[in-house]
């Protein structure tokens, strides 16, 4: 399940991030120099994803479902464990009427095994589901965004910088602080709407 949240994270972050490709328009709140089209720019993705007030706020509500999912199945796991154990106790004591009495107890234990493992299975599912419905909040949040953002046509090109996958670039195309602060923005007012 903390492999899933991880994934889930990252996926929410390269969502986000990977339509993070237009940018900066007086609709956004900001004020740009008129005049060039055709930039290019990028966007730092880490920091788009650790400041940018939405995607912080689904980060957590996946992280508070995965560790309820997690409770659940280690609540379900231990009882489990438990039974398995007073059952082998129970065995290795003789305490069971009937060999038939032993079987029906170790059915039952493989049936709460079965039934775990589809509980597994349900909340993986459910969980992936919730993560997606978040990528894709986050998703159309930052292209409804990006749209207005670059409305002028000023950037041909805005790329998201996800760790070194740009070898070089001038500081003065990055434009993660304008999207940052534009995204967190219009959140704030949609919040308050």
């Amino acid at each position: 399940m903390k492999k899933m949240l991880t994934l889930a994270i990252a996926a929410c972050a390269l969502a986000s991030c990977n339509q993070t490709a237009k940018k900066n328009s007086p609709a956004a709140g900001m004020t740009q120099p008129t005049g060039e089209k055709g930039l290019i720019a990028y966007v730092e993705y880490d920091s788009l994803m650790s400041q940018y007030e939405y995607c912080k706020e689904f980060s957590e509500q996946l992280q508070q479902r995965s560790a309820t999912y997690q409770q659940q199945l280690v609540s379900k796991q231990n009882a489990l464990e438990k039974a398995a154990e007073d059952f082998q106790r129970k065995l290795q004591a003789g305490q069971f009427a009937s060999q038939e009495e032993a079987q029906a107890q170790q059915q039952k234990l493989q049936n709460q095994q079965l039934q775990l493992q589809k509980l597994s299975a349900e909340l993986e599912e459910k969980f992936a589901k919730e993560q997606q419905a978040i990528n894709d909040a986050l998703r159309d949040s930052v292209q409804n965004f990006m749209k207005d953002f670059n409305k002028d046509g000023r950037y041909s090109l805005i790329m998201a910088k996800v760790g070194d996958n740009l070898l070089y670039a001038q500081e003065k195309l990055d434009i993660t602080e304008q999207v940052v602060s534009g995204l967190n923005k219009r959140y704030k007012k949609a919040k308050k709407d």
